[in-house]
């Protein structure tokens, strides 16, 4: 009974003489905040080119070298805890018009993530079809899609965005209750940029072993002022359908569109 008592003491005592060299090895816990769930993103669409231009055999404007920067986006995101996150995305492009380069807010939004089947965003955030289909087409650094280069919609717009998928992903929808104006035309100021109702514009996708189908579309009157008759309604129409895989892309997209412009709607 000594002889077990003794050896439990001296068992005791190698553990107290352990415990404060454990606790000098063990690296004390790292700094936390908000910064721990925030990141920070940017991505530029530019290019190095030489253009040669002229007129009756000479060079004019437009003429040489230059570092084109097209589109210039910086993005930051915040996740609070599961459900709640927001985003703030600025974009930097040329205003040929004020002769400058020009920041906007392109995404502004507060995100709920309820579940796989739905997603709620409240404010300037992706609209349903461009965005959908540059993620198709793979290539906006090269040129941008066909209703966004023919300004037949915008990729980005102030309202209430509805989304999410069913089936593991494979069905998916996206709708949108939005101003109208796009994304540059900010929803702030005293009487101004106030409208009768909501534009509209939504999306259906199926997507499966890389092949894709998608349905949408969009109808409102594109951001008129509230006080602005307005006889006519904009509306377009979309479809696409592409295979993508292995490295390789192939796709159609078909759009079709009335009164699409804020001269015609009015």
């Amino acid at each position: 009974e000594l002889q077990a008592r003794l050896e439990a003491l001296e068992s005791e005592v190698h553990d107290a003489q352990m415990h404060p060299a454990q606790a000098a090895a063990t690296p004390a816990p790292a700094t936390t905040g908000w910064w721990n769930n925030t990141s920070v993103t940017g991505r530029m669409y530019y290019n190095i080119s030489s253009i040669e231009n002229t007129s009756n055999g000479a060079k004019v404007n437009g003429s040489g070298f230059n570092f084109d920067i097209k589109r210039f986006y910086v993005g930051v995101d915040h996740t609070f805890n599961d459900i709640f996150s927001a985003n703030v995305t600025t974009d930097v492009t040329y205003d040929s018009a004020a002769g400058a380069s020009q920041v906007f807010i392109k995404k502004a939004y507060l995100q709920a993530k309820i579940a796989p089947e739905l997603t709620i965003r409240l404010g300037a955030a992706d609209l349903p079809w461009i965005p959908y289909v540059e993620s198709i087409y793979g290539y906006r650094y090269l040129e941008q899609t066909m209703v966004d280069r023919t300004k037949f919609g915008t990729s980005s717009d102030w309202g209430v965005h509805l989304l999410g998928s069913f089936m593991d992903g494979i069905v998916s929808y996206d709708l949108a209750a939005i101003n109208g104006a796009g994304y540059k035309k900010i929803p702030i100021g005293g009487g101004t940029n106030h409208f009768k109702d909501f534009d509209l514009e939504g999306r259906v996708s199926a997507s499966y072993d890389g092949f894709n189908l998608a349905v949408g579309g969009y109808t409102g009157k594109l951001g008129q002022n509230y006080n602005t008759p307005t006889y006519h309604t904009g509306g377009r129409f979309d479809v696409l359908a592409a295979y993508v895989a292995n490295g390789f892309r192939l796709g159609v997209e078909y759009f079709n569109s009335n009164d699409y412009s804020a001269g015609l709607v009015a």
